[in-house]
């Protein structure tokens, strides 16, 4: 059908549907870890290597890690429950490959 001069697009194949929803899906579940959890490791990696493993300098930056852990952790438990409520609807997507 034309509409003013030009050709009307048809529907677009059902595996880009799919792998468009697919994608929004997975995107609004994962979990992305805020920046400073990274950084607070990081910290304390680079005070060990400065001072070595377990020094009492290190403290501050053991502290920062060890919350930073838990927080990681406290968001892991949040994924993972928010995952437990769809089963039936990962189960259900069907993604195709492109090689048959």
């Amino acid at each position: 059908a034309e509409y003013m001069g030009f050709l009307e697009m048809g529907n677009p194949p059902p595996t880009l549907l799919i792998r468009k929803l697919a994608k929004r899906f997975f995107k609004k579940l994962t979990p992305i870890l805020p920046a400073y959890i990274e950084e607070k490791k990081e910290m304390l990696n680079e005070c060990y290597a400065k001072y070595g493993y377990g020094s009492p300098k290190c403290r501050a930056e053991l502290l920062a890690a060890c919350k930073a852990e838990a927080e990681e952790e406290k968001l892991g438990k949040e994924y993972r429950a928010e995952m437990k409520r769809y089963p039936g609807t990962l189960a259900k997507m069907k993604i195709t490959s492109i090689n048959p």
